[in-house]
């Protein structure tokens, strides 16, 4: 539904366009300007507006020409139309401009990451203590560890199962005695 109503002006840019049948035309007279209806259709007041008068059948909503031709504007004068135009077309572009940044900022945060992930793996974050152990020697020695650490484990656990044996066993000749 957010399709719905959504204006644009049309300024003849080919020749001989046909438009597709879901698309309404307006044309305005007597001091309306198509820019100002344009700004005040895609706010968010003329798009609630749209939503509120469009038709549903089977889940496609649409617009009858009855209900564009319905729709109360808030008229004010020419010249006021044509400031607010202005006021509307500076915001978007610094709201394009904003985005762009936002743009430029996600791209060189995702640049400084690689760059600080590659540091790190090369060691280049922090100084490096020619006393520390190689990283081979380092990795070497944890897995012997934990090598050790599952061989107490399974010990451990065999340990477990014998003693759960024995008890069974014991309980058994008690109740067979």
């Amino acid at each position: 539904m957010t399709e719905i109503g959504r204006s644009a002006i049309w300024r003849g840019e080919i020749e001989d366009c046909v438009h597709q049948n879901h698309i309404i035309r307006v044309r305005f007279f007597g001091g309306l300007s198509p820019e100002y209806m344009e700004a005040f259709i895609n706010s968010p007041l003329g798009q609630n507006y749209m939503r509120k008068v469009a038709s549903s059948t089977s889940g496609l909503h649409t617009l009858s020409v009855a209900k564009v031709r319905s729709i109360t504007i808030p008229l004010p004068p020419v010249t006021e139309q044509a400031a607010i135009v202005e006021a509307v077309n500076e915001k978007l572009s610094q709201i394009d401009a904003l985005e762009a940044e936002v743009e430029r900022g996600l791209r060189r945060a995702g640049r400084l990451r690689q760059a600080i992930l590659k540091a790190a793996f090369e060691g280049k974050l922090v100084p490096q203590d020619p006393n520390d152990e190689p990283a081979c020697v380092l990795l070497e020695r944890i897995r012997k560890e934990a090598a050790a650490a599952d061989t107490r484990q399974a010990g451990k656990r065999r340990q477990k199962t014998i003693k759960r044996r024995q008890k069974s066993k014991a309980s058994r000749k008690k109740t067979t005695v």
